[in-house]
C-alpha cells in the first residue's frame, strides 16, 4: 500500500467534530501543492479544504543561514526558548518573513527538526512561494508544503456505557500498582490543554483529581509557550478532551476522590494545540512534539490523527523517537483499515479501542499496522467544566492514554528501559484478541499487570537478500529478507520502498513482489522491518534505482481499447475506480470513481487512479489536460496530484460539489521538468452525503513547442498620445497564435484572436503621464510572450485660472478638462502636481482639491511671473496666460536701524531681478543703495532723511503692503569733546527727530540735559548745554525709544573768573 500525505488530523474518537461546528469532518489535501492550475475550476473553495490555502510550512536544512547581507537586526528577535537551538535556521526563517512580507507563525529549530510556518498575504502568494522557495534557496531549504488543518472529534455519551472504571480492571492495573505508581516519569499530553482556574497569568491547574500531578508550565518553564493556540503559558482546556485524556493517563490515586489514572503518581505536561472555533495547523502539532521532546518528556500521548501524512509532522516524530521518547497515538475511529497518522508511523505506537468484552469497538480502526488495543468505550475520567467534574467518553482517544500511563508504570519500575523496549514489552505482554475482529493475527489488548513482570529476550535480526545494495531494478522484482530470532519466532516482516508500504509477510521465506513499473524512475531505500513474538523489531535497508521504459510527451489516452500503464489502488471503501462505458466525453469509455451502473460511491472511500510513468527530462514546458465531470457530496473531494517517487503526492488542484457537464481542465507540470513522474487522480469521501462520483476522459500530457513572438507596432515607445489611438502588434508562432491580449497600465483592455492584431485604445480612460502598453501573445500550448512600450498620455488641458494676479498664499482655482481620466481614475498625490513658475524652474503648490475639471491650489511663496502648470505623472501642460505675482512684505530684519545700515526685506513676489520699475521706499524716501534683489528677499541700505514710516516694495506688477520701519538715532560728530557745565555744544548726526518730544540727551551716569538747557533740536543737529552735574564719560541720544551710539565727553572745570583789577 502506498502512503499518502495530507493535512487532516482529528482527535481520535468517532466522527463528530466540535471544532468544526456544523461542517463535520474537514477533507484532506495531499502534501505540498507545488503549482496552481492554469484553470480556475481546478481550485476547490479554500474555505472548505483540509489545508490553509494562505499558509505554508518551510523545512530548513540543519546548517541553513540567511544571506550575508541579511542584516544583524534579525538576531535581536530570537526568543530564549529551547526550540531555537539552530540559530542559523531561525534567522533564515526571519529573513524569509522580512523578504516576502509574510507572517511567521509556528516554528522549531532542534537538531534535525528545523521548520517555520507562515501566513502569506494571499493564496496566490502562498502557491507561488511553495513553488519558488526551494529553487531560490536550495542551500537552505529542504522542502515547502501547505500547512494542514487539525480538527477535534468526539464520540457522544451513550447511556449504555456505565459510569465506572472497568478499563483499569481489564488491564489489571492493580497488579501493576503493587510494583509501580509511575513516580518520576513525565507524560506530555498534546491535546486541548487541562483544567485550569482561568486563562489569565497566575492561573493554575485546579481539578481536584488531577492538579497535583500537573507540572504547571509557568513554574517549570517560564520562558516557553505551552498554549500554542493563544501563544501563552497557561494551557487551559476549553473543550474537556485534554483533561479527560490526562485523567486516564495520570489522575491522582489514593485520594478518596473521583477516578484514578493508570500512572497516578506520574507527572503530566499539558501542551495545548486545540481550542474552540479554529482549525489547527500541522505545524502546530509538530512544534508541540518538539517542545515535549525538549522539555524532557519521557512519553508523549497524541489522541489525534488523520488518514494522510505530513513530512513536517513526520520529521518531528522521528526527532523525538531518536531522542528516546516513547510516542503513543490513537489509531482512529473510522471503522476501517486505512492507516491513521501519526499512529501509523513506524516510530509511533498505534492504539486501537476495545469494549468491556474485549471486542473491537464498533468505531475503532484496525489492520496489521495497529500495534496494541486498550479500553476505549464508556471511559470515565476527569472533565474540565468544573474543578470536580467527571465525564464518560468513547474513542481511541481514550485508549491511547491507557497505554501511555502503562508505559509510565514500566519506566518508573525500570528506568533503564528504552522507548523501543517499553513498546515491545507492552505489545508482547497483553491478552490475545480475535484476528477476525482486527485483521491482525498478533494484536493484543493491554495488560499492564502482566507487563510489569514480563522479560524481553533477545531482539530479532533481519537482512535483505534481494535486491542487492546499489542495484538497478526494473519490471517486477522480488524483495526478500532473512529474519530470525534466537529465543523465539518471527511474527511478520514489513517491506517498504522509500516511504511506500509494499506488503507484510507473516511466514518464511519472507518476501514480496515489487512491481517497479508502477513507480517513477528514481532512487529508493528498500527496507525490511522484522517483528519477533515479543514485538521487538529489527530493520535492514538497501539502496536501489528503478529504471523502466517510460512514456514521453506528447501522450494521449481516451480509455478506449487497451489502457496500458494505468492502474488503480483501492485504499478504502466499497467502490473504486473502474473503466465504464455508460458515460464518456469521446467515444464510449471513461474512468469513473464510484459505483457501477450509475451508483454512488461509499463511506470513507480512498481510491487512487495512477497514470503511466512519464519522463519529463529535456523539456521546456509540459502540461496535463483532461476532460471530467463530477458529483461529490459535502466534504468529499477529488484531487489531481503528481508522484515523483519521494513518498509525497504533490497537489495540483482539487474539486468538490457538482460539475454536471464535461469540462476541460489543465495543469502545468513545469515544476517537475527533469523528473520521472506519475499523475495520480485521488478521490476520498466522508461518512455521509455521498455523490455519484468522478469521471475522467481524454487525458493529454503535452510538451510545448517554441514560444510565440510578439512586437508592439503602434504606438511607438516614448510617443505622446491623447484621445483614441490604434494599439497594434505583430505576432507569430511555429504552430499558430490563439490570441493576443492588449493591456494598458496593467489591466486587460481587449483581446484579438485574428490577424492583424490590434484594438482601439481610448487613452482618456488612463491616468495621465507614463503608461505601459503591453501585448501578450498565446500559442496553442499555451506558451506566451510579451512586448511593451511606454507612452506619455496627455489628455488634460487648462482653460483658465483665477485670480490671474495676486500675492502668494492665495487659493487659486484652475479650470480645465481630464485632470482625472475617465472610468474610475483618481488623483495621485505621489505623481500629480500643480506647479508655478519659479526662479529656477518650477515650484510645487499645495493642492487643496483635485477633480476632473477643476483644481484648487495655494500659490506657493516661491512663485514668480509665468505660466501655471498641471503635471500628471510627468505629463506637463502649461496655461496659455501667465500668472502675475504681486509683491508682499512678510517682515523686516531688522525693523529698526541707523542710516547707512543694511536691512533685509523678506517676502515674495519681488521678481527675480530689479528692473527700472523696481524700487524700495522708506515712506517718501527712495532707497538708492540696493545691495541685492531676489524674489524672496531684498537687501537695502537705509537712506538718509528717513523718518519713522512704512517701507514698501514696488514692481512692475504693483505696490506691496507697507511694513513700519523706525530709524535709530546716530551721532556722527560733537562740536567739542570736552567742556565745562553750562558750555553750549552741538551734536551732529541722523534720525534725532524733528522735535524733542520724549527724546533726550544723556551724559555719563545717566545725567540728562534738562529741557531748559536744550537750545535747539533738529533731525540732524542738536544744541545743548553741558548739565551742571555732568561727569566725564559717554554721552548719547535717545529718540523714539532707541538709544544712539555713545561718544566720549570729558567734563572740565570752568575757567577762572576775574572779579576786579587793582593798581599797585
Amino acid at each position: 500500500m502506498l502512503s499518502l500525505y495530507a493535512g487532516f488530523l482529528a482527535l481520535a474518537a468517532v466522527a463528530f467534530l466540535t471544532s468544526c461546528g456544523s461542517h463535520g469532518r474537514v477533507p484532506a489535501i495531499p502534501y505540498r501543492a507545488r503549482s496552481l492550475p492554469r484553470n480556475a475550476d481546478l481550485l476547490a473553495d479554500p474555505g472548505s479544504l483540509d489545508y490553509f490555502p494562505d499558509r505554508i510550512v518551510v523545512a530548513f536544512k540543519r546548517d541553513a543561514t540567511p544571506p550575508a547581507d541579511a542584516g544583524a537586526s534579525l538576531q535581536e528577535h530570537l526568543p530564549s526558548s529551547v526550540l531555537y537551538g539552530n540559530t542559523g535556521a531561525a534567522l533564515m526563517a526571519r529573513y524569509l518573513a522580512a523578504t516576502y512580507g509574510i507572517v511567521l507563525s509556528q516554528e522549531a529549530y532542534v537538531r534535525n527538526l528545523n521548520f517555520a510556518s507562515y501566513v502569506c498575504g494571499s493564496p496566490e502568494q502562498a502557491a507561488q512561494l511553495v513553488s519558488d522557495l526551494p529553487r531560490t534557496f536550495p542551500y537552505a531549504i529542504e522542502n515547502v508544503e501547505y500547512d494542514g488543518i487539525l480538527s477535534l472529534a468526539y464520540v457522544p455519551d451513550d447511556p449504555d456505557y456505565p459510569d465506572n472504571l472497568w478499563g483499569m480492571v481489564k488491564i489489571d492495573a492493580a497488579t501493576a500498582w503493587d510494583v509501580s505508581h509511575g513516580s518520576g516519569v513525565k507524560i506530555a499530553i498534546i491535546d486541548s490543554g487541562m483544567r485550569y482556574s482561568g486563562s489569565a497569568p497566575g492561573s493554575a491547574p485546579d481539578h481536584e483529581d488531577l492538579a497535583g500531578n500537573v507540572l504547571n508550565p509557568p513554574d517549570y518553564w517560564p520562558d516557553e509557550t505551552f498554549d500554542l493556540c493563544d501563544n501563552d503559558n497557561i494551557p487551559e482546556d476549553e473543550l474537556g478532551h485534554g483533561t479527560h485524556v490526562a485523567g486516564t493517563a495520570g489522575a491522582l490515586g489514593d485520594n478518596g476522590l473521583g477516578v484514578v489514572g493508570v500512572a497516578y503518581e506520574a507527572s503530566l505536561i499539558p501542551i495545548k494545540i486545540f481550542s474552540t472555533g479554529n482549525p489547527v495547523s500541522y505545524s502546530r502539532a509538530a512544534q508541540a512534539i518538539a517542545l515535549a521532546d525538549q522539555v524532557g518528556a519521557d512519553i508523549v500521548n497524541m489522541s489525534f490523527g488523520g488518514t494522510w501524512l505530513s513530512v513536517t509532522l513526520h520529521n518531528a516524530v522521528v526527532q523525538a523517537h531518536d531522542d528516546g521518547v516513547l510516542l503513543v497515538a490513537a489509531a482512529g475511529n473510522n471503522d476501517n483499515e486505512k492507516r491513521f497518522y501519526p499512529a501509523a508511523y513506524p516510530e509511533v505506537m498505534a492504539v486501537g479501542a476495545t469494549d468491556s468484552l474485549d471486542n473491537r469497538a464498533s468505531f475503532s480502526n484496525c489492520g496489521d499496522w495497529v500495534d496494541i488495543a486498550a479500553p476505549g468505550v464508556g471511559i470515565k475520567s476527569t472533565w474540565a467544566s468544573t474543578p470536580s467534574s467527571y465525564h464518560n467518553d468513547d474513542g481511541t482517544s481514550m485508549s491511547s492514554p491507557h497505554v501511555a500511563g502503562a508505559a509510565a508504570l514500566l519506566l518508573a519500575a525500570d528506568p533503564t528501559l528504552t522507548a523501543d523496549e517499553l513498546r515491545a514489552t507492552l505489545e508482547a505482554s497483553g491478552d490475545d484478541l480475535s484476528d477476525a475482529d482486527w485483521n491482525n493475527a498478533y494484536l493484543k489488548r493491554l495488560n499492564v499487570g502482566s507487563a510489569v513482570s514480563y522479560s524481553l529476550g533477545s531482539p530479532p535480526s533481519v537482512q535483505i537478500t534481494n535486491p542487492d545494495d546499489g542495484d538497478t531494478v526494473s519490471d517486477t522484482v522480488q524483495v526478500a529478507a532473512n529474519a530470525s530470532d534466537s529465543d523465539g519466532s518471527i511474527e511478520k516482516v514489513f517491506f517498504y520502498a522509500g516511504d511506500y508500504f509494499l506488503a507484510v509477510d507473516t511466514s518464511p521465506p519472507f518476501a514480496t513482489d515489487w512491481d517497479t513499473t508502477k513507480f517513477p524512475n528514481t532512487a529508493y531505500s528498500v527496507r525490511a522491518i522484522a517483528f519477533d513474538d515479543q514485538a521487538q523489531r529489527a530493520e535492514d535497508s538497501v539502496s536501489v534505482t528503478v529504471s523502466n521504459p517510460q512514456e514521453s510527451p506528447n501522450y494521449f489516452e481516451d480509455f478506449e481499447g487497451s489502457v496500458s500503464g494505468w492502474w488503480v489502488q483501492d485504499e478504502n471503501g466499497p467502490t473504486t475506480w473502474n473503466l465504464v462505458n455508460d458515460d464518456s466525453y469521446s467515444a464510449t469509455h471513461s474512468y469513473k470513481f464510484g459505483g457501477s451502473g450509475g451508483g454512488s460511491y461509499g463511506n470513507y472511500e480512498y481510491d487512487l487512479l495512477f497514470s503511466p510513468v512519464f519522463d519529463l527530462s529535456g523539456l521546456e514546458h509540459v502540461k496535463v489536460s483532461f476532460y471530467h465531470h463530477y458529483s461529490f457530496g459535502i466534504y468529499d473531494y477529488g484531487y489531481v496530484t503528481v508522484n515523483t517517487g519521494d513518498g509525497e503526492y504533490h497537489s495540483l488542484g482539487s474539486f468538490t460539489n457538482t460539475q454536471s457537464s464535461w469540462i476541460r481542465s489543465e495543469v502545468s507540470l513545469d515544476d517537475y521538468i527533469g523528473k520521472s513522474v506519475q499523475v495520480v487522480f485521488l478521490a476520498e469521501s466522508d461518512e455521509a452525503n455521498l455523490g455519484a462520483g468522478w469521471w475522467i476522459d481524454d487525458f493529454f500530457l503535452q510538451k510545448s513547442s517554441a514560444p510565440p513572438t510578439v512586437q508592439v507596432t503602434a504606438p511607438a515607445d516614448g510617443q505622446e498620445v491623447s484621445g483614441s489611438i490604434p494599439f497594434t502588434a505583430e505576432a507569430s508562432d511555429d504552430v499558430g497564435i490563439t490570441k493576443v491580449e492588449f493591456y494598458a497600465a496593467g489591466s486587460l483592455v481587449d483581446t484579438d484572436k485574428t490577424p492583424p492584431y490590434g484594438i482601439t485604445l481610448d487613452s482618456t480612460y488612463l491616468h495621465g503621464g507614463d503608461n505601459v502598453l503591453k501585448a501578450v501573445a498565446y500559442d496553442e500550448y499555451p506558451l506566451t510572450s510579451e512586448d511593451s512600450v511606454t507612452v506619455v498620455v496627455k489628455n488634460h488641458q487648462i482653460s483658465g485660472f483665477s485670480p490671474t494676479t495676486s500675492t502668494t498664499g492665495v487659493l487659486m482655482t484652475i479650470d480645465g478638462s481630464l485632470f482625472v481620466g475617465n472610468g474610475g481614475d483618481s488623483y495621485d498625490p505621489e505623481t500629480d502636481f500643480v506647479r508655478f513658475t519659479a526662479v529656477d524652474g518650477k515650484v510645487d503648490a499645495e493642492v487643496m482639491s483635485w477633480a476632473a475639471s477643476r483644481i484648487k491650489a495655494v500659490v506657493p511663496a516661491d512663485a514668480v511671473d509665468g505660466p501655471v502648470y498641471v503635471d500628471i505623472n510627468s505629463a506637463s501642460v502649461a496655461s496659455a496666460g501667465s500668472f502675475s505675482v504681486l509683491p508682499h512684505i512678510d517682515g523686516l530684519n531688522p525693523n529698526a536701524a541707523t542710516v547707512g545700515s543694511v536691512i533685509t526685506i523678506d517676502g515674495s513676489g519681488f521678481l527675480a531681478t530689479q528692473d527700472e520699475d523696481s524700487l524700495v521706499k522708506f515712506g517718501d524716501v527712495k532707497a538708492s543703495e540696493i545691495q541685492s534683489w531676489g524674489n524672496r528677499a531684498i537687501e537695502v541700505e537705509v537712506p538718509s532723511g528717513v523718518r519713522p514710516d512704512l517701507i514698501t516694495v514696488e514692481t512692475r506688477n504693483g505696490l506691496s503692503n507697507g511694513v513700519f520701519f523706525t530709524p535709530i538715532p546716530k551721532i556722527t560728530q560733537l562740536s567739542r569733546d570736552r567742556g565745562y557745565p553750562g558750555l553750549l555744544i552741538t551734536i551732529t548726526g541722523t534720525s534725532f527727530g524733528d522735535s524733542q518730544q520724549d527724546s533726550k540727551v544723556v551724559f555719563a551716569d545717566d545725567v540728562e540735559v534738562p529741557p531748559e538747557d536744550v537750545v535747539s533740536w533738529e533731525d540732524d543737529r542738536l544744541s545743548v548745554k553741558v548739565p551742571a552735574s555732568a561727569v566725564t564719560g559717554d554721552l548719547f541720544v535717545i529718540a523714539r525709544g532707541y538709544e544712539s551710539n555713545h561718544e566720549p565727553f570729558v567734563v572740565t572745570l570752568p575757567p577762572p573768573t576775574i572779579q576786579s583789577l587793582a593798581q599797585y
